[in-house]
């Protein structure tokens, strides 16, 4: 007998999209940047522990800035900011 392993297609999401709703931080305005093979989020450091630096995430979610600053990077998916067509 042949055991068969089934692969998921894309992997699941470990919190909802309401971090704030789970005890996470609100989430931060942050610019997607395309990069070869993948996208990138840079979010201006600017909260009450924030540097006001620039930093760059490689994805979504809950994320400690190098300053030790924590936010929430949110999906581009799910904000509701206009798509750029430049």
């Amino acid at each position: 007998m042949t055991k068969t392993r089934l692969r998921p297609t894309q992997q699941l999401e470990l919190l909802p999209a309401d971090p704030p709703r789970w005890g996470g931080p609100p989430p931060v305005p942050a610019d997607p940047i395309a990069t070869s093979g993948r996208t990138e989020y840079t979010v201006r450091c600017d909260g009450p522990d924030g540097c006001g630096r620039l930093h760059r995430h490689v994805a979504p979610g809950i994320r400690t800035a190098p300053c030790g600053a924590v936010y929430t990077v949110p999906d581009a998916l799910t904000t509701d900011r206009p798509a750029d067509t430049s």
